[in-house]
C-alpha cells in the first residue's frame, strides 16, 4: 500500500534513499521553515525628501519605497505616507540597520536624536535604538550627516518598524533615495 511502519530505529543506506525536498521536520530544534528564513531581509527607503523640518519627525508619516523583500512570509512592506515601514509578520529576533541622511539648514545649538519606532503602537520609540548626534552648532547649510545604526531586537508579529528623528533647535532636511535614508530588517531566529 506504500505505508511502512518501523517498530525500531532504522538506518537507510545507499544512494536510492534521497528524501528530496523536505517540507516538514525538525533540524537541531529548529523547523525547516525557521532555518530557511535565517538571513532573509527587507529593505525600504524614503521616497521623497523631507525639507525644512524643525523638531520631531516620524518617517512613518512619509511614503517609503520597497527596495527588496527576500521573504513575503516574514515582511509586509508598508509604503503609505500615513503609516510606512517594515511590517514584521513573524515574531522573532531581527537585525535592524538604518541610516538617515540629514542636512542642517541653520546654525543652532542643539542636537539630533534618532530612534527606531513601532509605528503600529502609536509610533512608540524603541529605547534600545537611541542615538544622539551633535551638540553646539550642529549644522548649517551643507553640513550633511549619514550615520549608520544597527540594533538586534525582539519584535512581536504585526508590528511596523520605522525611523524617528528630533532636532532640538534649528531646521534640517532628510534626503530620499536608495542610498540616502533607508531601513533594513534581517531575520535572525525565533
Amino acid at each position: 500500500t506504500g505505508t511502512t511502519t518501523f517498530a525500531e530505529n532504522a538506518t537507510l543506506s545507499g544512494t536510492a534513499n534521497n528524501l528530496g525536498t523536505v517540507t516538514a521536520g525538525t533540524i537541531v530544534d529548529k523547523s525547516v521553515t525557521d532555518v530557511s528564513r535565517k538571513g532573509n531581509s527587507c529593505r525600504m527607503y524614503l521616497t521623497s525628501t523631507i525639507s525644512g523640518v524643525s523638531g520631531a519627525t516620524y518617517v512613518a508619516d512619509h511614503a517609503m519605497t520597497l527596495d527588496y523583500n527576500d521573504d513575503t512570509t516574514l515582511y509586509s512592506p508598508q509604503t503609505s505616507a500615513t503609516k510606512s515601514g517594515i511590517k514584521i509578520l513573524v515574531a522573532g529576533t531581527y537585525l535592524f540597520q538604518w541610516s538617515m541622511y540629514t542636512e542642517g539648514f541653520s546654525d543652532s545649538s542643539g542636537y539630533v536624536q534618532q530612534y527606531l519606532s513601532e509605528v503600529s503602537s502609536s509610533n512608540t520609540l524603541i529605547d534600545r535604538t537611541y542615538y544622539i548626534l551633535g551638540n553646539d552648532n550642529i549644522g548649517s547649510g551643507g553640513d550633511w550627516h549619514k550615520p549608520l545604526q544597527a540594533s538586534t531586537l525582539q519584535i512581536a508579529a504585526n508590528n511596523i518598524v520605522n525611523m524617528y528623528w528630533n532636532r532640538s533647535a534649528g531646521t534640517s532636511t532628510c534626503s530620499s533615495g536608495t542610498n540616502s535614508t533607508y531601513l533594513v530588517a534581517t531575520y535572525l531566529h525565533d
